[in-house]
């Protein structure tokens, strides 16, 4: 896809996010959702993981801080956003210590981090990247090069997503005033 025709998708799910958020529509389907609601924000979550679709997460995050606490926001957003991280990472953990073939004539060779202090540094930088409300390929692939055992890597995904989007809920919460 051209990168053109990516920025203006990704302009027209702003413009949408920003207008569901402030005319109430976000709010409500929420509110519609009855039962479901931590199923809706776990799948909210999934869509903070996206360049495409963070902002529309971003906006029902705050459209519904109101009636859902942040911390229950945090906990059932970074569970979904987990999922979709760890589908994600079973795509990039093969590619590690592969060719991979870009055209007939240029190819590049991934390597596997070795290392304790570079697996550290790779982990704290893919860690600050989860946590902010933008795409996660790029720290998926950096946590995918670290070859760590899946538990490990799906709680370091599910604390980074919880310390973001709870950071995302409270700022929320303080714009809306007492």
């Amino acid at each position: 896809m051209r990168l053109s025709v990516k920025v203006a998708a990704f302009v027209a799910v702003c413009i949408g996010a920003i207008y569901l958020y402030f005319t109430g529509y976000l709010e409500e389907a929420v509110h519609a959702l009855g039962l479901f609601g931590p199923l809706g924000i776990a799948v909210l979550g999934a869509f903070y993981t996206s360049g495409i679709t963070f902002p529309l997460a971003v906006a029902a995050f705050a459209s519904v801080v109101r009636i859902i606490s942040p911390v229950e926001i945090a906990a059932f957003g970074a569970a979904g956003a987990t999922l979709a991280d760890i589908a994600m990472l079973s795509m990039v953990e093969d590619a590690a210590g592969r060719r991979i073939r870009i055209n007939e004539h240029f190819e590049i060779r991934i390597h596997e981090v070795r290392g304790a202090q570079a697996k550290a540094i790779m982990a704290l930088a893919a860690g600050a990247m989860l946590a902010l409300p933008f795409p996660d390929e790029i720290p998926i692939a950096l946590l995918g090069l670290e070859k760590v055992d899946a538990k490990k890597i799906a709680l370091f995904i599910y604390v980074s997503k919880f310390v973001g989007i709870l950071a995302v809920s409270e700022a929320a919460l303080l714009a809306y005033g007492p």
